[in-house]
């Protein structure tokens, strides 16, 4: 056995041995985790529904055969990059099958009704048995995959019954196993792709030094969806009353520690002697924000002293990733300013009068139409594993800021080097940018039409991806 054959049966075993654990961790913590619950109750007898369905299904109509398009996201995020694509393919082909997959609840629950696919399920776990009888069931004459979903059995079953297999809105990194010594299994799997749409040119150069050839640059497709959206952005009479003459702010699926940060901003948030987190946060670093950036112990001071709103005339519009009671009550309880849930607001609310400065946002699937709103955004997700959907906010052109995990988004990247997105490390940060684009109008209007700027020139991939694929329907 040659060498190349060694280390792919290596990568394989390997491969194998990762997913047993993964199932087995998720079986375990389905006892306590209502997520991993979903994820496990969401697949049993699935593939036997699977095979009810479409064994019921009239694949011919009018002495045609309806053509069968498998998409699978892995979760809500890369559901928006791939719904572009099922609506292009639906309306050139409204009498197609579109199945859609997920691998994650956060994906499944909130758009497992989604009316343009004729089928939505969870994809069951990667193994020869289940690919090879989920395909076998399918019997898909084209197959997307979205951004980063690459499943060896799953792969292996539509190549060896010829089914094409296209990724879409890819970004591929140096450190990928891909491009190291062990991944020759991942190799593989990239060359059972028909082809490979990526967002960036270095994700092309990486794919083309290890001879891949059947790959181009068509951008990332939620700048499709999202410029759609912002035409037909609904109207949100509670929040226009909330924000009367005030600048307003949009928080956007925001985690525990943006929320800490924001209270900070909000609030002059005091310890027991009676200083403030971000004068305490501020001198602890000994300077070091100081030196490094220059004039902020000044801006700290500023912003203690202006109770710690950091400006003036502001309210905030907080829309959580978790809607849960026990997270908004954590929300709550780190306000040190009067807030309110939208479920218990009308158009009649007094905001101003009832001193209510923090609006928040109990319920999903208004938050792309609210940055419509917005003179300020940030989003979520940037203290931990990573942001949160920035392009639904720049396509308003509105200043972005998040924090620092977001170099594995290709569009942040973008934003900041374009100047319409702001990485913050913390409260400090914050407040020295925020005063930045107040005192300087030109400043901030600069980043609002880099923001928006982004989304125009960048749009279009989408009809790209679509042209090639109706060479296969």
């Amino acid at each position: 056995m040659n060498s190349f054959n060694k280390r792919f049966r290596s990568s394989l075993l390997l491969y194998n041995l990762v997913l047993m654990i993964y199932q087995t961790f998720i079986r375990m913590a389905a006892v306590f985790n209502p997520k991993a619950q979903k994820w496990v109750a969401g697949r049993k007898g699935l593939l036997q529904k699977v095979k009810v369905d479409f064994g019921e299904l009239k694949r011919v109509e009018n002495g045609e055969k309806r053509k069968t398009v498998w998409l699978h996201a892995a979760s809500l995020g890369e559901f928006e990059q791939g719904r572009p694509i099922m609506e292009g393919i639906k309306k050139r082909y409204p009498n197609c099958i579109l199945v859609l997959t997920f691998f994650s609840p956060s994906g499944y629950e909130i758009r497992k009704n989604y009316t343009v696919a004729d089928y939505v399920y969870y994809l069951p776990l990667d193994s020869r048995r289940n690919a090879q009888q989920f395909v076998e069931a399918l019997k898909p004459d084209l197959v997307v995959f979205v951004k980063y979903e690459f499943w060896y059995y799953y792969f292996e079953a539509l190549k060896e019954r010829n089914i094409p297999i296209f990724i879409v809105s890819a970004i591929f990194r140096p450190n990928q196993h891909f491009f190291k010594w062990y991944g020759s299994l991942f190799r593989a799997l990239l060359e059972y792709c028909e082809h490979i749409f990526v967002q960036n040119e270095e994700s092309l150069q990486l794919l083309q030094n290890i001879g891949m050839e059947k790959v181009s640059i068509a951008g990332d497709t939620r700048l499709d969806r999202v410029f759609d959206n912002s035409q037909t952005a609904k109207q949100i009479p509670i929040v226009e009353v909330f924000k009367g003459d005030a600048k307003l702010w949009v928080a956007g699926s925001t985690w525990s520690k943006d929320e800490e940060i924001l209270a900070q901003f909000l609030t002059d948030t005091k310890n027991e002697h009676g200083d403030s987190v971000a004068q305490r946060d501020f001198e602890r670093r000994d300077g070091e924000v100081e030196r490094s950036i220059g004039g902020a112990g000044r801006e700290v001071e500023r912003f203690v002293e202006n109770g710690g709103k950091g400006v003036d005339n502001y309210c905030f519009v907080i829309a959580p990733h978790e809607i849960h009671e026990k997270h908004l009550l954590q929300i709550e309880a780190l306000l040190t300013v009067k807030s309110v849930r939208y479920s218990n607001c009308s158009e009649e609310t007094d905001f101003e009068g009832e001193d209510i400065q923090v609006l928040i946002i109990d319920n999903i699937g208004m938050l792309s139409s609210m940055y419509q709103y917005a003179d300020y955004v940030f989003i979520g997700g940037g203290f931990g594993a990573g942001i949160h959907n920035i392009l639904e906010a720049a396509v308003f052109g509105v200043p972005i800021f998040f924090g620092p995990n977001y170099e594995k988004f290709q569009e942040a990247v973008d934003l900041i080097e374009g100047g319409g997105a702001y990485c913050i490390e913390g409260v400090e940060d914050l407040v020295l940018k925020v005063r930045e684009l107040q005192e300087n109008e030109v400043l901030y209007k600069e980043a609002s039409t880099a923001s928006r700027a982004y989304v125009l020139k960048n749009k279009g991939g989408s009809e790209l991806i679509l042209k090639v694929l109706s060479g296969y329907l």
